[in-house]
C-alpha cells in the first residue's frame, strides 16, 4: 500500500512538473510578438496606422492579459498598428463615468493617450465609432422626440429587434443634437491627444437596406415620403442610399473639430458594392456608392476569406460568387470610376470556419495595396466560426510558439505588407491602376477588372498593375493564387510580353523604361515581407522621397562596408558554417528567422575585431528557407538566405 502511495505522488509531481514546463513554453501575444523580426517603415510615410478589431471582448484573468490589453497593443505599435480605444468609452450616456477613466493616470485608456499625446508619430489613437441608430444608442426617448423613431398607422412606437427603430425622417436639428452628443468624448481626449480615425460600425439595424425596408414602410409618414411608388429594390435603394447619406453627414458634421488634422471617418461598408449586380438579392445588403461615397474619405470595404467569395477558387459559386481577388477588384473598379481610387480595407483570412494558408494571404494582401488600399484592419469575427467554437479557442492567451494562432499571423502578416507599402507609397499616390483587357468572366459585359490576361489555361496566375502619371514606370504584382511558384507571362500596353515570377506570397516589381531600356527589380525580395534590407525599395524609389536618394533613413543604414557574409555548405541539412570578415571593429548582433518571423537563434557578438568562423546546428527545425541578418551597433546590416532540406 505504502509503494502505491509513493507511486503515486511521484506521477503526480511529475505531472505537476510537465504542467509547468508547458505552461513555461506557451507565451502571451506581445511575448511571441517580440520574438519575431518586426517590420521596418519608412520614417516619412503617411498611410493610416493599421488598426485590429474582433479581439477586444476577450477578457482574461490571472497570468493572462486581453488580446488587446495595454501590454499587447503597446507591442503591436511597432508593428504599425494605432491604440484602438474601446467604442464603450465613446458611449454618450456613459459620459460621466467614461470621463473618469480617462482621468485616471493608472488606467490603461490614459496610458495609451499619453503615449500618442508624448510620441504622435508613434503612436496614433483610434476607435469604432459608438454610432447611433443601434437603436438603443438614440439620445432621446419616444416621448422626446416623435419623429426620431418609426410608428405605425395608430401612432404606436414600431418595435424591432426589442427597441424602437429609427426613422429615416429624423430632423436636421435632432441629427446635429446626436452629433454633438456623440463628440463629447472625442473632444475631451482630443484636448488631451489627437484621434486620427474613426471607424463607422454599421452593419446592422436601419443601415443594412433590408432591414430598412422590412421596417420603414411600416410607419405611413414613410411611405408618404417616398411618394408611395414603391416599384422595385432599385427604386427604394436610391431613396435608403439619399437617407443614410444624409444621416451619416449629419451625425458626422461635427467629427472633423474633434479628430487629428490629417484624421477622418470611415463607414463599414461604404465602397463600391462587393455584391453590386451579380446576383438578384444585392441591393438588399448595399447602399450605392454614388449617393453614399461622400460621407467617406477612402471607401471601406470587407475581405473576408471564403465569406462572399469562393477564397482562392478559379471556378466562381453559382451566379455572384468568384474568388475573393476578382470580388475585390469588381469593387474597386466601381469606386474608380466613382472617383474613389483608394480604400481603407476590412481585411479577415480566417473566416466561415476556413483559414487561409499564411503565405497565400500574404500575396492576397500585397494585390490589394496595388490595387490602390492604404490601410487595413485586421479583424477576427467570433461568429464567423459559428456557435461551437469559444473565444479562447479563437483567441488563446497563451500558445505554442511553434504554432501561433491565425489571428497573431494575420496581424503580422498585413503589417509586413503595410511595411512594404510604406516605402511605395509615393508610387501608389502617383499612380494609375491599370484597367486589364480582359472582361470578368461572370459578370458580362459589366465594368473591367483591372488586372491583365496571362494564359487562359492558368486561371490560378494573377498579374496586376499600376502605371506612374506622365512617366514610364510600373509597379506590377504577381501572384500564384493556386499551385505552386512559377513563371507567368503576360501583356501589359507599352510594356508588351514580359515574364515574371509569380509566388504564393506574391511578387512585386518595379519596372523601369525611360532609358529605353526595360529593367524590371524586385522590391519583396524575401516573400513573407520581412524587411531586413530596404535597399531594393529605397533604391527603385528614392526618386519619388522629398528627401531624394541621397539622404539616409533611421531606419536602417544601406551599405555595410566590405563585409562579406558567407554560409557553407548551402543548402545543408542544419549543420553549416557562418564566415564573415573584413567587418569594421565593433558590437554585432546576429539574427536567424524562419519565413514567419520566428526567431530560432539570436546573438550578441561583441567587441569583434575582423573575422568570424562558427558551426551551427541547427537540424531540429524544419526544412524551409531561413533568413540570416548581422547587424551592428549602428544599425548596419547585411542578409542571406540560409537553406534547410
Amino acid at each position: 500500500m505504502k509503494k502505491k502511495i509513493t507511486t503515486l505522488k511521484i506521477f503526480i509531481l511529475l505531472f505537476f512538473f510537465i504542467s509547468i514546463s508547458n505552461f513555461s513554453q506557451n507565451l502571451l501575444p506581445r511575448e511571441f510578438l517580440q520574438q519575431q523580426t518586426q517590420p521596418v517603415f519608412r520614417l516619412k510615410h503617411t498611410l493610416p496606422f493599421l488598426q485590429c478589431n474582433g479581439f477586444g471582448s476577450v477578457d482574461y484573468t490571472g497570468q493572462n492579459e486581453p488580446v488587446r490589453g495595454y501590454l499587447n497593443m503597446l507591442e503591436m505599435a511597432n508593428w504599425g498598428y494605432a491604440f484602438d480605444l474601446d467604442s464603450n468609452l465613446f458611449n454618450p450616456d456613459e459620459f460621466d463615468a467614461n470621463k473618469l477613466i480617462v482621468d485616471d493616470p493608472q488606467s490603461e485608456v490614459r496610458k495609451m493617450i499619453d503615449l500618442a499625446k508624448n510620441d504622435p508619430d508613434k503612436y496614433k489613437l483610434s476607435t469604432v465609432i459608438s454610432r447611433y441608430g443601434q437603436t438603443e444608442k438614440i439620445p432621446f426617448s419616444p416621448t422626446e422626440c416623435p419623429e426620431c423613431y418609426l410608428r405605425d398607422a395608430n401612432n404606436q412606437v414600431i418595435i424591432s429587434n426589442n427597441h424602437p427603430f429609427m426613422s429615416p425622417l429624423i430632423s436636421d436639428e435632432k441629427l446635429d443634437l446626436c452629433s454633438q452628443k456623440l463628440v463629447r468624448m472625442y473632444q475631451y481626449i482630443q484636448n488631451i491627444a489627437p484621434i486620427s480615425y474613426a471607424t463607422d460600425y454599421g452593419e446592422i439595424g436601419p443601415f443594412i437596406p433590408l432591414f430598412a425596408k422590412q421596417n420603414w414602410f411600416l410607419d405611413p409618414n414613410v411611405g408618404i415620403d417616398y411618394g408611395n411608388v414603391w416599384t422595385n429594390d432599385h427604386d427604394f435603394n436610391i431613396y435608403y442610399s439619399q437617407k443614410w447619406s444624409r444621416f451619416l453627414k449629419g451625425l458626422w458634421q461635427r467629427f472633423p473639430s474633434v479628430l487629428a488634422q490629417d484624421g477622418f471617418v470611415t463607414a463599414y461598408t461604404n465602397d463600391g458594392g462587393e455584391s453590386r449586380g451579380r446576383w438578384w438579392g444585392w441591393e438588399e445588403y448595399n447602399s450605392l456608392f454614388e449617393f453614399t461615397k461622400e460621407t467617406t474619405k477612402y471607401a471601406n470595404g470587407q475581405s473576408y476569406y471564403n465569406l462572399q467569395n469562393q477564397g482562392y477558387n478559379t471556378v466562381p459559386g453559382g451566379d455572384y460568387r468568384p474568388d475573393m481577388l476578382s470580388t475585390f477588384l469588381y469593387r474597386r473598379s466601381t469606386e474608380i470610376i466613382l472617383g474613389q481610387p483608394y480604400g481603407v480595407e476590412w481585411t479577415n483570412g480566417a473566416c466561415a470556419s476556413a483559414e487561409t494558408e499564411y503565405d497565400r494571404w500574404t500575396g492576397f494582401l500585397k494585390c490589394i495595396y496595388v490595387g490602390g488600399n492604404l490601410s487595413s484592419l485586421a479583424g477576427f469575427f467570433g461568429d464567423d466560426w459559428g456557435g461551437n467554437t469559444t473565444l479562447q479557442q479563437l483567441y488563446p492567451p497563451r500558445f505554442d510558439p511553434i504554432n501561433p494562432p491565425f489571428y497573431i499571423k494575420q496581424v503580422m502578416a498585413l503589417s509586413r505588407v503595410h511595411a512594404i507599402f510604406s516605402w511605395i507609397e509615393p508610387f501608389t499616390r502617383n499612380s494609375d491602376l491599370l484597367i486589364g483587357n480582359v472582361n470578368a468572366q461572370w459578370w458580362g459585359n459589366q465594368n473591367l477588372l483591372a488586372e491583365f490576361s496571362n494564359t487562359a489555361q492558368d486561371k490560378g496566375l494573377r498579374v496586376m498593375a499600376r502605371k506612374l502619371k506622365n512617366d514610364d514606370k510600373w509597379l506590377v504584382i504577381a501572384w500564384a493564387m493556386t499551385g505552386e511558384d512559377r513563371l507567368v507571362e503576360v501583356t501589359i500596353p507599352e510594356l508588351g510580353l514580359i515574364k515574371l515570377y509569380a509566388r504564393k506570397a506574391g511578387t512585386i516589381y518595379h519596372v523601369d523604361k525611360t532609358s529605353g531600356n526595360t529593367t524590371f527589380n524586385i522590391l519583396d525580395n524575401d516573400s513573407m515581407g520581412i524587411i531586413t534590407d530596404v535597399n531594393a525599395m529605397k533604391n527603385n524609389l528614392c526618386y519619388l522621397y522629398d528627401e531624394g536618394c541621397h539622404a539616409g533613413e533611421s531606419e536602417i543604414t544601406l551599405e555595410v562596408k566590405n563585409l562579406k557574409l558567407s554560409i557553407l555548405p548551402n543548402p545543408n541539412n542544419g549543420i553549416f558554417y557562418l564566415n564573415f570578415n573584413d567587418a569594421e571593429k565593433g558590437n554585432y548582433q546576429l539574427e536567424i528567422i524562419d519565413i514567419l518571423g520566428r526567431k530560432v537563434l539570436e546573438e550578441k557578438l561583441d567587441n569583434l575585431t575582423s573575422s568570424y568562423s562558427r558551426k551551427f546546428d541547427l537540424s531540429s527545425e524544419k526544412k524551409g528557407i531561413y533568413i540570416v541578418t548581422l547587424k551592428n551597433d549602428i544599425i548596419k546590416e547585411i542578409s542571406t538566405k540560409l537553406i534547410i532540406n
